[in-house]
């Protein structure tokens, strides 16, 4: 799934337009929670550069999983 934002850019030294790609995980902690990992890509549309990645971790409840 990708999304188009505005965002700055470094490179362009620039508010340009984003793509936002969202990918989706799960991984187990130490004590055998099973969390779900959200990673929100930002890349620039002009140079094509990677500028930011943000992760959101979620609790799956462990009678889903």
């Amino acid at each position: 799934m990708s999304i188009i934002i505005n965002d700055y850019c470094s490179k362009c030294h620039a508010v340009t337009s984003m793509t936002l790609t969202t990918t989706e995980r799960n991984e187990k902690n130490d004590e055998g929670k099973i969390f779900k990992i959200i990673t929100n890509s930002y890349q620039c549309n002009t140079c094509n550069t990677f500028v930011i990645s943000k992760d959101k971790k979620i609790l799956i409840d462990n009678k889903e999983a």
